[in-house]
């Protein structure tokens, strides 16, 4: 029943993961019961929190429950104006709950083998579902469409596979039009999550005791940087090369796999005209580097209605209109976006969340001299942590806040210090 128990949960968990947030605002919009699930998702969330000793000493659960209540004013004012706050739901309830359902889980024996295991064989499945598009469009290839001359403009890539989904590959006017994001809203969440996904394969690699996924998890992570590479997203590219930078004075394998990286791509900009071609042009590109700039201004010119205390969790585009900007969805900025929801104290709030881990991850240092083991899982999750907190400097994080909470209570179990 035990071992039932976690394959259960962990299912779930995958579930949430696999259907991203863009289906379940689609589900949402139709069926109007978002209501229901927040309230299955606090009723889990008690039973979680009054039941099980070792979820009320989960390092998160104290700082999370600040952020949730600081918050929930704001969201209790939408539902009071008429108004469904999917935000509440999905970037702030259910990524705390599936935390702490994993903290829970991984007191059953391998428990979080059985989460890494999974993680890293959806990542298999997304970059799959992601590369498969590339080639059944519209009589041609992808990158037979680039090669014969067709113009890359990323500035161009709009569309999504929710779209091709709903509408078929006839809505698409132009193959270069599509994004390879699997089944994420957004090729930028596919490339955070294989990002985040390379180093939790790496410690696969490391501790799985089947030799046989060992080798599998090896072939996986060249599948994966390929896929990064060509989903085009800067922000992942510069959080995965920040967190081996960070990395490298103090971890062996950090330093190898920066310089793997390199060759990577110094080979792919010398031997290949097509991917330097469609590299350095994403890299130029000015368009989305000025768009976001006019975010960020916006971001600030709604934070000065209300320095302190901000305008209230879900308000940025009302506010931001009244203002007389161009409503957005958020600012392509997480810090800026809690700095103008939530004000200065907001913000503080938000990042207390991630120091917690940084903190955890300082003491399990100091504190006592690590295994090899030790060690490789607590560079796994600081590279996971800087990976994300350098995406969401230049794109919206919220909907991979469900997966980064999931990959970090992962790691907070596996550390298996006493005094955490």
């Amino acid at each position: 029943m035990k071992k039932l128990a976690v394959w259960y949960v962990a299912g779930l968990l995958m579930a949430v993961v696999i259907f991203q947030p863009a289906m379940v605002y689609y589900v949402f919009n139709k069926f109007k019961d978002t209501l229901v699930v927040s309230g299955l998702v606090v009723l889990s969330l008690a039973f979680l929190y009054l039941h099980h000793e070792r979820v009320r000493k989960a390092w998160l659960l104290w700082p999370w429950l600040i952020y949730l209540l600081y918050n929930l004013p704001s969201a209790l004012f939408l539902l009071a104006r008429g108004e469904i706050p999917y935000t509440w739901i999905t970037w702030a309830l259910a990524p705390g709950v599936f935390y702490l359902m994993v903290v829970e889980t991984g007191k059953f024996p391998q428990a979080t083998l059985y989460y890494r295991r999974s993680l890293a064989f959806l990542a298999v499945g997304q970059a799959l579902a992601a590369m498969g598009v590339l080639f059944p469009l519209i009589g041609t290839d992808w990158f037979s469409s680039v090669s014969a001359g067709a113009v890359f403009n990323v500035e161009l890539i709009r569309s999504n596979i929710w779209r091709v989904a709903e509408e078929g590959f006839e809505a698409l006017e132009n193959p270069l039009l599509l994004f390879i994001n699997g089944t994420f809203e957004h090729s930028a969440n596919l490339a955070l999550f294989s990002s985040m996904a390379l180093f939790l394969i790496w410690l696969l690699i490391k501790n799985d005791p089947n030799t046989f996924l060992r080798r599998f998890y090896s072939i996986e992570i060249i599948f994966l940087l390929v896929v990064i590479i060509l989903t085009f997203s800067r922000g992942a590219w510069l959080g995965l090369a920040l967190a081996l930078i960070c990395l490298a004075p103090f971890q062996k394998t950090a330093r190898r796999w920066l310089l793997g990286l390199t060759l990577m791509m110094t080979a792919l900009l010398i031997f290949f005209p097509l991917a330097r071609t469609m590299i350095v042009e994403r890299i130029q590109s000015e368009g989305t580097v000025i768009d976001r700039f006019v975010n960020y201004a916006n971001a600030l010119s709604v934070w000065n209605e209300s320095p302190i205390w901000g305008v209230g969790f879900g308000h940025y585009n009302q506010e931001l209109s009244q203002i007389g900007g161009q409503e957005v969805i958020n600012p392509h900025n997480d810090f800026l976006l809690h700095l103008a929801e939530g004000g200065v104290v907001g913000l503080l709030i938000y990042l207390s969340i991630f120091w917690t881990f940084i903190y955890k991850a300082w003491r399990s240092k100091i504190a006592i001299r690590l295994s090899q083991e030790s060690e490789n899982i607590l560079f796994s999750g600081l590279a996971i942590l800087i990976c994300y907190l350098v995406f969401v400097l230049t794109s919206p994080g919220q909907s991979m806040l469900s997966i980064l909470f999931i990959l970090m209570a992962i790691w907070e179990i596996d550390l298996k210090h006493e005094y955490f």
